[in-house]
């Protein structure tokens, strides 16, 4: 029942190229997907059609009258919940791949060596009033 390796690609690799990409016209998965498999959103809304209370409703409206009961009492999560399948999702624009332009327009005309020693006193400066703010009371010392 064992299968030489040669006709086994999975263990050999013969269904792929040197760079480990499927050979043109060669699937990684040539049967694919059994038939009649279901998948988890299918099992879940078969469970939840399902009676689920005394009151005739189904699983599905328990669960989503405990979420609204959830909402109500101030849980953010349920509000974002129902917000998000009675509104929406909302929309978040990306720019992928965008490098933002940093234009630096100097106010004066003064030398790299200028700016780099401006930077330093202003760093002292911020430096020494973090430390006048910290000093300790006279009363402790």
């Amino acid at each position: 029942m064992s299968q030489s390796l040669e006709s086994n690609p999975e263990r050999t690799g013969s269904n792929r190229n040197k760079d480990g990409t499927f050979r043109s016209g060669i699937s990684g998965n040539v049967k694919g997907r059994p038939k009649g498999i279901q998948q988890i959103p299918d099992i879940l809304r078969k469970i939840g059609d399902e009676e689920g209370s005394v009151d005739g409703l189904t699983k599905l409206e328990v669960v989503l009258r405990k979420v609204y009961g959830f909402a109500v009492e101030g849980s953010a999560w349920a509000v974002h919940f129902i917000a998000e399948r009675t509104e929406g999702k909302v929309r978040q624009e990306l720019q992928v791949g965008m490098i933002p332009e940093v234009v630096f327009t100097p106010i004066e005309d003064v030398t790299e060596d200028e700016w780099n020693e401006r930077i330093i006193e202003s760093n002292a400066e911020i430096i020494v009033s973090d430390a006048e703010q910290l000093s300790i009371p006279e009363e402790i010392n």
